[in-house]
Formats: C-alpha cells, structure tokens, sequence
C-alpha cells in the first residue's frame, strides 16, 4: 500500500476513481483494481485514489471483543466470490500465517472478529493502492462538459487537495444512531464505541444493561431452550418500541423477575440466539413439537 505525495500548487489530477473512505469495501475494490491492472493491456489499467479520515487502517476498533465471532461465514471475505484464486483470499491469509490446519480443524465457518479484522489489516499492508490516511472529503462536484453532462467529478478535501474524477466510489461505512430520547454519556454510548468505553463506565446500577437494538428471534421455531438460572442481566428491545417510559418499565420487569427459570424459543441448532446474550450460562435445549 503506497501513499501519493500532496501538491496543493500542482494542477487537479485526474484519476479513473476516487474511493472516499478506505474500509472493507474499498479495500475489496483496491485488490480488484490490482488485479486488473495486472492482468491487461496497459492501455486498459485503471487508476485509483482512496482518502480516508482514520490515521490507519481499522475495522470496528470498538467492537472486537474477546470471543466474538463474525456473523457471515469467512468465504465472504474481500475476493472470493469475485476471484477465488485471489491470494488475498482469507484462506491465502490463514496459509501465510500458519494458521489453515488450526482453522479448519476447528470446522467453523466462522471466525473470531480478532481474526477478520488481521486479515483485513494484513490485506490492507499487501495491497498496491494510493491510499491518503488522515485525509478528509469535503465535497465533491459535478463537472459538466461542453453538452450539459456531468462526467468528471471534482472532489475536495479538508487539506486542500483537489482530485478530479472520472468515477466516485463512497464506502465511509456505517454511522451509528442513538435514539432521540437517549443522550449520551459514560453509561449511554453506541455498541460501536464499546470498548473505549469500558474502563470509563461506571458499576452500573443493579448490575444491568439495557442493550437497544438487538436482533428478535424468530417466531418460527420448533425448538425450545431452558435454562435455570438467576433473572438475566441485559434486557433486550427493539428501536421500534423502546421509548424512555418503556425502558424503565421493562427493566423494573426484567429486575423483578422472581421465577428461577425461564424458556425462549429460537431457531435450530443455534448457540449463539438472542437468549443467550441475557447469561453466559450454556443453554440446555430439549425438543418439542407445535
């Protein structure tokens, strides 16, 4: 990965594509351009710029949590489905690493968010990509040509820089969003930011959680599973219905719960459904029939 030098007097370049952030996404299109450049005529090669805001590359620095797993299977990394012969595959990484028999003797298809996001980072080291770190896009403008049609885009960052382009490609990823009732302080922060919260957070009161926004479970299921065990710890809502009235409520139902075992419905055979972010306390699952 290579940095371009920074000429504000210099004329506006102009490229085939600007990538404004330079996340997963973006990354998947750097490696895509290399290979394509490598594999035509020269007069067909595309070039790139990228900017991105970070200093370096991260991927959800807030949300690696020791134990988490990646909720797509790792097939679905940055080539794959484009070109699986790709030695930025995920498979091409755990190989460089000495990790592939480990891998598939552990007979996942899904690994840790630790290890995603190395061979992210280790993607992001190989890659042969004009990449500008801590860089960030102002605007971008339409450029009409002599018939009326926006062709070219002029795109301007916070330093500067003018960079005209043929194509703009836009992954700045997702931005996180916090319920209007809801205002932010050390114990009321997007998941996104976790664990920079951590060490900050005070002992919260009752030791519970709210956790907005998780996942239901569906109500299709044919399995139950039974745990016995204390009332669990986090209480789980949806954005649709969680108001600040409705929050208190449940989490004085949720505190005040006096039976000593409780059952939910989930899919099958899943270890990981919505019940058991309430306790980690393994799940016994007996059959049943609807």
């Amino acid at each position: 990965m290579s940095e371009s030098p920074r000429d504000s007097s210099a004329e506006p370049a102009v490229v085939d594509i600007v990538g404004v952030g330079f996340g997963p996404a973006n990354l998947a299109l750097a490696i895509a351009v290399e290979e394509h450049n490598a594999n035509c005529a020269a007069v067909d090669r595309v070039n790139a710029r990228f900017f991105e805001k970070q200093s370096q590359f991260a991927w959800h620095p807030g949300m690696l949590l020791d134990g988490a797993t990646m909720q797509i299977a790792f097939p679905k990394d940055l080539v794959t489905f484009r070109n699986p012969q790709s030695g930025y595959s995920f498979f091409s990484y755990l190989f460089e690493q000495g990790r592939l028999v480990d891998f598939v003797n552990h007979q996942t298809f899904f690994p840790t968010r630790h290890e995603f996001n190395d061979y992210l980072c280790w993607a992001a080291r190989r890659v042969d990509a004009d990449v500008q770190f801590g860089t960030t896009v102002d605007g971008v403008e339409g450029i009409k040509n002599s018939d009326g049609v926006v062709d070219r885009f002029a795109v301007r960052t916070a330093d500067g820089d003018t960079v005209i382009a043929r194509n703009i490609v836009v992954g700045a990823g997702l931005k996180e969003r916090i319920p209007e009732w809801a205002t932010p302080s050390s114990r009321c922060f997007h998941n996104h930011q976790f664990l920079f919260h951590l060490e900050a957070m005070p002992e919260p009161v009752h030791n519970r959680f709210v956790v907005l926004g998780a996942a239901r479970v569906p109500q299709r299921s044919s399995t139950t599973c039974t745990r016995t065990t204390r009332p669990p710890k986090f209480t789980v809502f949806s954005p649709a219905t969680a108001t600040a009235r409705q929050t208190t409520a449940r989490t004085r139902t949720a505190s005040s719960i006096p039976k000593p075992s409780i059952s939910c419905t989930a899919p099958t055979p899943r270890n990981d459904v919505d019940c058991s972010i309430c306790t980690a306390v393994p799940i016994t699952r007996s059959s049943t029939s609807n």
